[in-house]
C-alpha cells in the first residue's frame, strides 16, 4: 500500500519562561505498517515533540489521522512542560484543535 502524503502544517505560537516563539504542528504522511497490519500517522510539534519519527496507529488512514488529532489536542492541553502555552490564532485556542477530555 502506498504512503499518503499530507504535508499538513499549522503555524503555532509557543509561550513559556517569558519567551514567545513560533513553531508548527506537522502531519507529513500516513503510512501502512505491514508488521502491525495498521496505518501509522506521523506527526510532530515544535518544542514538544519536534521529530516526526513517532506515529499513531489506526485500522485505516482516517482512524490514524483522527486518533492523531485527538492525541495532539490532549498533548497541547497538557504537554508536561511547565508554563508552556500553545495557540494558533488567539491565546487559549488549543492550537485550533477541539479541547479533548483528559
Amino acid at each position: 500500500m502506498e504512503d499518503i502524503i499530507l504535508n499538513f502544517r499549522r503555524e503555532l505560537t509557543f509561550s513559556g519562561g517569558g519567551k514567545i516563539s513560533k513553531g508548527a504542528l506537522s502531519i507529513p504522511r500516513i503510512v501502512f505498517l505491514p508488521e502491525k497490519k495498521q496505518w501509522g500517522c506521523h506527526w510532530s510539534i515544535s518544542f514538544i515533540k519536534p521529530e516526526p519519527t513517532q506515529y499513531i496507529c489506526g485500522d485505516d488512514p482516517l482512524q490514524a489521522l483522527t486518533r492523531t488529532l485527538h492525541a495532539v489536542s490532549a498533548l497541547l492541553q497538557n504537554s508536561g512542560i511547565p508554563d508552556l502555552r500553545v495557540w494558533w490564532k488567539t491565546e487559549g485556542d488549543n492550537g485550533g484543535l477541539p479541547v479533548m477530555p483528559l
